[in-house]
């Protein structure tokens, strides 16, 4: 079931210099700008091997956002 603490991923403009990439739960992903299009969105499913997750975290929304910030990808 999905829930408002969900890790999800949104990727906006992948490969082109202005990409955004941004994880965090469902929730936060409510705060997040990813700017113009194309979108996507990903709901990631039960557990997670340990490397997705430490790849997940360099594009992590820190927790006191509000600001509607997200992260520069590579």
């Amino acid at each position: 079931a999905v829930t408002e603490e969900t890790l999800c991923v949104g990727l906006a403009r992948v490969g082109a210099e202005d990409q955004k990439i941004a994880a965090g739960t469902l929730q936060q992903m409510c705060t997040v700008d990813l700017g113009g299009p194309l979108h996507s969105l990903i709901i990631t499913g039960g557990s997670m091997h340990p490397l997705e997750m430490e790849m997940l975290s360099l594009f992590s929304i820190p927790e006191n956002s509000s600001d509607s910030q997200s992260t520069d990808g590579l």
